[in-house]
């Protein structure tokens, strides 16, 4: 299967056994914002 997410602001798919391997990071700012946009 595929999944898909953003990576460097750019929207990427990636295999999903691999993208379970990969460590996984959340952006602190855009975490933010995505609460100050929230209704």
């Amino acid at each position: 299967g595929r999944c898909v997410g953003i990576q460097d602001n750019k929207l990427v798919d990636h295999d999903i056994i691999e993208a379970l391997a990969q460590k996984h990071t959340i952006d602190k700012d855009m975490y933010q914002l995505s609460k100050e946009l929230s209704i």
